[in-house]
Protein backbone atom coordinates (compact mmCIF):
# COMPACT_ATOMS: atom_id res chain seq x y z
CA UNK A 1 0.00 0.00 0.00
CA UNK A 2 1.20 3.77 -1.20
CA UNK A 3 2.23 5.31 2.01
CA UNK A 4 -0.08 7.73 3.66
CA UNK A 5 2.54 10.96 2.86
CA UNK A 6 4.04 9.96 -0.23
CA UNK A 7 2.09 11.98 -2.50
CA UNK A 8 2.90 14.95 0.22
CA UNK A 9 7.08 13.93 0.15
CA UNK A 10 6.54 14.19 -3.77
CA UNK A 11 5.11 17.70 -4.03
CA UNK A 12 7.55 18.59 -1.56
CA UNK A 13 10.24 17.09 -4.14
CA UNK A 14 8.83 18.56 -7.04
CA UNK A 15 8.21 21.92 -5.29
CA UNK A 16 11.83 22.12 -4.29
CA UNK A 17 12.66 21.72 -8.09
CA UNK A 18 10.83 24.38 -8.73
CA UNK A 19 12.20 26.89 -6.47
CA UNK A 20 15.73 26.50 -8.14
CA UNK A 21 16.81 29.06 -10.22
CA UNK A 22 16.08 26.42 -13.32
CA UNK A 23 13.55 25.13 -15.53
CA UNK A 24 11.62 22.59 -13.52
CA UNK A 25 8.58 20.02 -13.28
CA UNK A 26 5.73 21.87 -11.46
CA UNK A 27 4.28 19.64 -8.13
CA UNK A 28 1.13 17.09 -9.46
CA UNK A 29 -0.23 15.48 -6.05
CA UNK A 30 -0.46 11.82 -6.19
CA UNK A 31 0.49 11.07 -10.18
CA UNK A 32 3.74 12.24 -9.57
CA UNK A 33 4.56 10.47 -6.69
CA UNK A 34 5.70 7.08 -8.16
CA UNK A 35 8.37 8.93 -10.10
CA UNK A 36 9.39 11.53 -8.40
CA UNK A 37 10.36 10.68 -5.37
CA UNK A 38 12.98 7.89 -5.30
CA UNK A 39 12.85 4.30 -3.73
CA UNK A 40 14.97 5.52 -0.93
CA UNK A 41 12.69 8.24 0.21
CA UNK A 42 9.56 6.08 -0.62
CA UNK A 43 10.79 3.59 1.79
CA UNK A 44 11.47 5.88 4.22
CA UNK A 45 8.00 7.45 3.98
CA UNK A 46 6.69 4.17 4.31
CA UNK A 47 8.42 3.25 7.27
CA UNK A 48 7.47 6.69 9.24
CA UNK A 49 3.97 6.31 8.08
CA UNK A 50 3.59 3.10 10.29
CA UNK A 51 5.49 3.95 13.36
CA UNK A 52 2.78 7.54 13.50
CA UNK A 53 0.05 4.75 13.03
CA UNK A 54 0.58 3.36 15.91
CA UNK A 55 -1.42 4.12 18.93
CA UNK A 56 1.92 5.55 21.14
CA UNK A 57 4.21 6.75 18.13
CA UNK A 58 8.12 6.37 18.92
CA UNK A 59 8.67 10.18 18.26
CA UNK A 60 12.50 9.79 18.91
CA UNK A 61 12.60 6.97 15.79
CA UNK A 62 9.77 9.04 13.71
CA UNK A 63 11.96 11.85 14.19
CA UNK A 64 15.23 9.86 12.72
CA UNK A 65 13.31 8.79 9.86
CA UNK A 66 12.09 12.12 9.24
CA UNK A 67 15.97 13.14 9.13
CA UNK A 68 17.06 10.20 7.06
CA UNK A 69 14.41 11.23 4.54
CA UNK A 70 14.95 14.54 4.66
CA UNK A 71 18.51 13.93 3.31
CA UNK A 72 17.50 11.84 0.58
CA UNK A 73 15.29 14.79 -0.65
CA UNK A 74 18.13 17.14 -0.18
CA UNK A 75 20.21 14.78 -2.53
CA UNK A 76 16.91 15.21 -5.73
CA UNK A 77 17.01 18.77 -4.84
CA UNK A 78 20.71 19.23 -6.09
CA UNK A 79 19.96 18.81 -10.00
CA UNK A 80 19.70 22.79 -11.62
CA UNK A 81 18.50 22.00 -15.17
CA UNK A 82 19.04 25.46 -16.73
CA UNK A 83 21.63 27.86 -14.63
CA UNK A 84 20.51 31.32 -13.75
CA UNK A 85 21.44 34.56 -13.03
CA UNK A 86 25.35 35.54 -12.99
CA UNK A 87 26.73 32.72 -14.98
CA UNK A 88 30.11 31.52 -14.55
CA UNK A 89 29.15 32.34 -10.65
CA UNK A 90 30.69 34.57 -8.82
CA UNK A 91 33.87 33.72 -7.12
CA UNK A 92 33.69 32.26 -3.55
CA UNK A 93 36.89 31.70 -1.05
CA UNK A 94 36.65 31.05 2.47
CA UNK A 95 38.39 34.27 3.88
CA UNK A 96 37.99 32.99 8.27
CA UNK A 97 36.62 30.33 10.14
CA UNK A 98 35.43 29.80 13.77
CA UNK A 99 34.09 26.62 15.94
CA UNK A 100 30.43 27.73 14.49
CA UNK A 101 30.69 30.10 11.62
CA UNK A 102 32.64 30.04 8.27
CA UNK A 103 32.78 33.57 6.39
CA UNK A 104 32.71 33.51 2.11
CA UNK A 105 34.61 36.83 0.39
CA UNK A 106 35.52 37.42 -3.27
CA UNK A 107 32.62 38.72 -5.72
CA UNK A 108 29.72 37.48 -3.62
CA UNK A 109 30.62 39.77 -1.45
CA UNK A 110 31.28 38.49 2.11
CA UNK A 111 28.79 36.33 3.59
CA UNK A 112 28.95 34.23 7.23
CA UNK A 113 27.47 30.80 7.36
CA UNK A 114 26.63 28.75 10.58
CA UNK A 115 27.81 25.41 10.22
CA UNK A 116 25.12 24.13 13.29
CA UNK A 117 22.03 25.31 11.59
CA UNK A 118 20.37 26.29 8.26
CA UNK A 119 19.71 29.38 9.27
CA UNK A 120 19.88 32.27 6.40
CA UNK A 121 23.28 33.63 6.27
CA UNK A 122 24.84 36.61 7.43
CA UNK A 123 25.64 39.04 4.56
CA UNK A 124 27.42 42.37 5.47
CA UNK A 125 28.81 42.96 1.96
CA UNK A 126 27.38 42.59 -1.38
CA UNK A 127 29.03 42.36 -4.95
CA UNK A 128 27.70 45.66 -6.21
CA UNK A 129 28.14 49.20 -4.73
CA UNK A 130 28.18 51.31 -8.08
CA UNK A 131 27.30 51.85 -11.35
CA UNK A 132 31.22 50.22 -12.18
CA UNK A 133 30.79 47.15 -10.28
CA UNK A 134 27.69 46.44 -11.69
CA UNK A 135 29.28 46.82 -15.35
CA UNK A 136 31.99 44.73 -14.23
CA UNK A 137 31.07 42.16 -12.73
CA UNK A 138 27.32 41.56 -13.57
CA UNK A 139 26.82 42.63 -17.33
CA UNK A 140 29.40 40.33 -18.58
CA UNK A 141 27.73 37.39 -17.02
CA UNK A 142 24.15 38.05 -17.65
CA UNK A 143 24.07 36.64 -20.79
CA UNK A 144 20.96 34.52 -21.34
CA UNK A 145 21.96 32.90 -24.70
CA UNK A 146 24.66 31.49 -23.28
CA UNK A 147 23.94 27.93 -24.07
CA UNK A 148 26.43 26.62 -21.49
CA UNK A 149 23.74 27.29 -18.96
CA UNK A 150 22.18 23.86 -19.44
CA UNK A 151 23.52 21.17 -17.92
CA UNK A 152 23.32 17.09 -18.32
CA UNK A 153 20.53 17.22 -15.79
CA UNK A 154 18.11 19.27 -18.09
CA UNK A 155 16.97 16.63 -20.72
CA UNK A 156 16.04 13.84 -17.92
CA UNK A 157 14.36 16.86 -15.57
CA UNK A 158 12.21 17.85 -18.84
CA UNK A 159 11.60 13.96 -20.33
CA UNK A 160 10.08 13.33 -16.53
CA UNK A 161 7.75 16.45 -16.90
CA UNK A 162 6.54 15.48 -20.05
CA UNK A 163 5.96 11.70 -18.91
CA UNK A 164 4.00 12.68 -16.33
CA UNK A 165 1.98 15.54 -18.04
CA UNK A 166 3.49 18.21 -15.89
CA UNK A 167 2.95 21.74 -16.50
CA UNK A 168 6.99 22.96 -17.14
CA UNK A 169 7.97 26.54 -15.85
CA UNK A 170 10.47 28.42 -14.74
CA UNK A 171 11.35 30.28 -11.54
CA UNK A 172 13.10 34.03 -12.11
CA UNK A 173 14.13 37.10 -9.95
CA UNK A 174 11.62 40.08 -9.39
CA UNK A 175 12.57 43.74 -10.27
CA UNK A 176 12.69 43.98 -6.32
CA UNK A 177 14.83 40.71 -5.60
CA UNK A 178 17.71 40.85 -8.58
CA UNK A 179 18.39 44.14 -7.51
CA UNK A 180 18.45 43.51 -4.07
CA UNK A 181 20.74 40.39 -4.35
CA UNK A 182 23.47 42.81 -5.88
CA UNK A 183 23.25 45.56 -3.70
CA UNK A 184 21.80 44.60 -1.04
CA UNK A 185 18.40 45.75 1.27
CA UNK A 186 19.71 48.70 2.74
CA UNK A 187 21.63 50.19 -0.42
CA UNK A 188 18.37 48.78 -3.07
CA UNK A 189 16.23 50.98 -1.10
CA UNK A 190 18.79 54.38 -0.46
CA UNK A 191 19.70 53.48 -4.21
CA UNK A 192 16.00 54.57 -5.25
CA UNK A 193 16.82 57.86 -4.35
CA UNK A 194 20.40 58.52 -3.83
CA UNK A 195 21.42 56.23 -7.85
CA UNK A 196 18.20 55.78 -9.64
CA UNK A 197 20.35 55.60 -12.80
CA UNK A 198 22.02 52.18 -11.75
CA UNK A 199 18.42 51.02 -10.57
CA UNK A 200 17.32 51.61 -13.94
CA UNK A 201 20.42 50.23 -15.67
CA UNK A 202 20.14 47.15 -13.80
CA UNK A 203 16.35 46.57 -14.31
CA UNK A 204 16.92 46.96 -17.98
CA UNK A 205 20.11 44.35 -18.29
CA UNK A 206 17.52 42.22 -16.29
CA UNK A 207 14.65 42.42 -18.54
CA UNK A 208 17.19 41.82 -21.55
CA UNK A 209 18.52 38.98 -19.65
CA UNK A 210 15.04 37.37 -18.72
CA UNK A 211 14.18 37.75 -22.60
CA UNK A 212 17.28 36.29 -23.66
CA UNK A 213 16.73 33.41 -21.49
CA UNK A 214 13.51 32.66 -22.07
CA UNK A 215 14.19 32.26 -25.88
CA UNK A 216 17.15 29.94 -25.33
CA UNK A 217 14.60 27.98 -23.40
CA UNK A 218 11.80 27.48 -25.81
CA UNK A 219 14.01 26.09 -28.56
CA UNK A 220 13.82 23.30 -26.25
CA UNK A 221 10.75 23.42 -24.20
CA UNK A 222 7.75 25.88 -24.38
CA UNK A 223 7.13 27.36 -20.51
CA UNK A 224 3.21 27.11 -19.15
CA UNK A 225 3.89 29.64 -16.21
CA UNK A 226 6.50 31.72 -14.71
CA UNK A 227 7.19 32.48 -10.82
CA UNK A 228 8.69 35.70 -10.19
CA UNK A 229 10.39 35.91 -6.90
CA UNK A 230 10.34 39.17 -4.87
CA UNK A 231 10.19 38.90 -1.16
CA UNK A 232 9.52 42.57 -0.77
CA UNK A 233 6.87 42.90 1.80
CA UNK A 234 7.44 42.87 5.75
CA UNK A 235 4.38 42.52 8.79
CA UNK A 236 3.59 46.05 8.41
CA UNK A 237 3.61 46.07 4.06
CA UNK A 238 5.74 46.48 1.43
CA UNK A 239 9.18 47.74 1.42
CA UNK A 240 8.87 50.38 -0.69
CA UNK A 241 5.83 53.16 -1.62
CA UNK A 242 3.43 52.49 -4.81
CA UNK A 243 5.55 55.31 -6.39
CA UNK A 244 8.55 53.82 -6.50
CA UNK A 245 7.38 50.18 -7.58
CA UNK A 246 5.58 52.60 -10.24
CA UNK A 247 8.77 54.16 -10.86
CA UNK A 248 11.67 51.35 -11.08
CA UNK A 249 9.14 48.33 -10.94
CA UNK A 250 5.98 48.40 -13.17
CA UNK A 251 7.01 49.46 -16.22
CA UNK A 252 10.01 45.74 -16.33
CA UNK A 253 6.98 44.19 -15.41
CA UNK A 254 4.56 45.48 -18.06
CA UNK A 255 7.18 44.69 -20.90
CA UNK A 256 8.17 41.32 -19.54
CA UNK A 257 4.74 40.01 -18.87
CA UNK A 258 3.77 41.15 -21.84
CA UNK A 259 6.84 39.05 -23.57
CA UNK A 260 6.13 36.12 -21.67
CA UNK A 261 2.28 35.95 -22.97
CA UNK A 262 3.27 36.82 -26.68
CA UNK A 263 5.32 33.71 -26.28
CA UNK A 264 3.06 31.69 -25.05
CA UNK A 265 3.21 31.26 -20.96
CA UNK A 266 -0.20 30.74 -19.74
CA UNK A 267 0.52 31.62 -15.60
CA UNK A 268 2.60 34.55 -14.11
CA UNK A 269 3.18 33.99 -10.24
CA UNK A 270 4.96 35.91 -7.59
CA UNK A 271 5.98 35.21 -4.62
CA UNK A 272 6.12 37.61 -1.31
CA UNK A 273 6.79 36.92 2.19
CA UNK A 274 5.53 39.55 4.61
CA UNK A 275 1.76 41.55 4.84
CA UNK A 276 1.45 41.50 1.12
CA UNK A 277 -2.52 42.51 1.07
CA UNK A 278 -1.95 46.12 -0.33
CA UNK A 279 1.11 44.87 -2.57
CA UNK A 280 -1.20 42.43 -4.10
CA UNK A 281 -3.13 45.93 -5.58
CA UNK A 282 0.53 46.55 -7.63
CA UNK A 283 0.87 42.86 -8.42
CA UNK A 284 -2.02 42.30 -10.20
CA UNK A 285 -1.66 45.45 -12.12
CA UNK A 286 2.08 44.24 -12.96
CA UNK A 287 0.30 40.99 -14.82
CA UNK A 288 0.38 38.30 -11.74
CA UNK A 289 -2.20 35.53 -12.30
CA UNK A 290 -0.95 34.52 -8.83
CA UNK A 291 0.63 35.17 -5.48
CA UNK A 292 2.12 32.94 -2.71
CA UNK A 293 2.76 32.42 0.12
CA UNK A 294 0.42 34.36 2.29
CA UNK A 295 2.32 34.40 5.57
CA UNK A 296 -0.68 34.91 7.99
CA UNK A 297 1.51 35.98 11.28
CA UNK A 298 2.66 38.94 9.19
CA UNK A 299 -1.01 39.57 8.07
CA UNK A 300 -1.29 38.30 4.78
CA UNK A 301 -5.07 36.84 5.35
CA UNK A 302 -6.14 35.07 1.94
CA UNK A 303 -9.47 35.94 2.87
CA UNK A 304 -8.63 39.64 2.71
CA UNK A 305 -6.47 39.14 -0.58
CA UNK A 306 -9.42 37.52 -2.34
CA UNK A 307 -12.09 40.57 -1.18
CA UNK A 308 -9.81 42.61 -2.90
CA UNK A 309 -8.91 40.61 -5.98
CA UNK A 310 -11.50 38.01 -6.40
CA UNK A 311 -9.91 36.60 -9.56
CA UNK A 312 -6.28 36.34 -8.41
CA UNK A 313 -5.11 32.51 -7.55
CA UNK A 314 -3.16 32.18 -4.26
CA UNK A 315 -1.53 29.62 -2.64
CA UNK A 316 -0.60 29.22 0.60
CA UNK A 317 -2.11 31.02 3.85
CA UNK A 318 -1.21 28.00 6.60
CA UNK A 319 -0.11 28.97 9.58
CA UNK A 320 3.49 27.22 9.56
CA UNK A 321 4.11 27.50 13.33
CA UNK A 322 0.67 25.67 14.04
CA UNK A 323 2.27 22.98 13.30
CA UNK A 324 4.48 23.06 15.66
CA UNK A 325 1.82 23.07 18.70
CA UNK A 326 -1.02 20.15 18.62
CA UNK A 327 -3.65 18.80 16.85
CA UNK A 328 -6.36 20.83 17.82
CA UNK A 329 -3.88 24.15 16.77
CA UNK A 330 -4.01 22.30 13.12
CA UNK A 331 -7.46 21.84 13.50
CA UNK A 332 -8.29 24.82 14.04
CA UNK A 333 -5.88 25.86 11.38
CA UNK A 334 -7.54 24.24 8.70
CA UNK A 335 -10.92 24.80 9.51
CA UNK A 336 -10.96 27.90 7.69
CA UNK A 337 -9.91 26.16 4.07
CA UNK A 338 -13.67 25.28 2.91
CA UNK A 339 -14.99 28.80 2.37
CA UNK A 340 -11.88 29.33 0.34
CA UNK A 341 -12.04 26.15 -1.41
CA UNK A 342 -15.66 26.93 -2.22
CA UNK A 343 -14.71 29.81 -3.85
CA UNK A 344 -12.18 28.14 -6.25
CA UNK A 345 -8.75 29.70 -7.58
CA UNK A 346 -6.89 28.04 -4.00
CA UNK A 347 -4.30 25.94 -3.02
CA UNK A 348 -3.88 25.36 0.12
CA UNK A 349 -0.25 25.20 1.68
CA UNK A 350 2.08 26.17 4.61
CA UNK A 351 3.05 29.73 4.46
CA UNK A 352 6.26 29.28 3.96
CA UNK A 353 9.04 26.67 4.83
CA UNK A 354 8.04 23.82 7.64
CA UNK A 355 9.55 25.06 10.80
CA UNK A 356 12.70 22.70 12.48
CA UNK A 357 10.55 22.63 15.59
CA UNK A 358 8.01 20.29 14.12
CA UNK A 359 7.44 16.78 15.18
CA UNK A 360 7.05 14.42 12.55
CA UNK A 361 3.77 13.06 13.77
CA UNK A 362 2.51 16.15 13.81
CA UNK A 363 3.09 16.91 9.88
CA UNK A 364 1.91 13.38 9.38
CA UNK A 365 -1.85 14.46 10.70
CA UNK A 366 -1.43 17.78 8.97
CA UNK A 367 -1.18 16.00 5.41
CA UNK A 368 -3.71 13.65 6.54
CA UNK A 369 -6.34 16.28 8.07
CA UNK A 370 -5.77 18.55 4.49
CA UNK A 371 -6.40 15.99 2.33
CA UNK A 372 -9.54 14.47 3.95
CA UNK A 373 -10.96 18.13 3.12
CA UNK A 374 -9.36 18.61 -0.01
CA UNK A 375 -11.15 15.35 -1.20
CA UNK A 376 -13.96 17.05 -0.85
CA UNK A 377 -13.46 19.80 -3.54
CA UNK A 378 -11.67 17.29 -6.16
CA UNK A 379 -13.72 17.05 -9.09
Amino acid sequence: MKSRILAAVAALAAGALLYLPTISAAPQPRTAAPTVVPAAAQQLSAAADAVAAAAVPDTALLDDLHQQLQEELDRLNGPVGIEWRAWPRWTKEVISETEDTITYGGEVGIITENKHSESIPFQSRYPVETMEDFERIVVPRLNGKDKTRVTPSFAPMLQRAHDEKQAVGAWIDGFFAWPRELLGPENLLISYYDDPDLIHAIQRNHTDFVKDWVDMVWEVTPLDYVCFFEDMAYNHGCFISPKTFDEFLMPYYHELVAYLRAKGVKKVLVDSDGNSVQLTDKLVEAGADGHYPLEINSGAFPEEIRKRHPKLALIGGINKLALAQDRAAIDKELSKLPPLLEQGGYIPSLDHRVQPDVPMVNYHYYIEKKREIMEKYCY
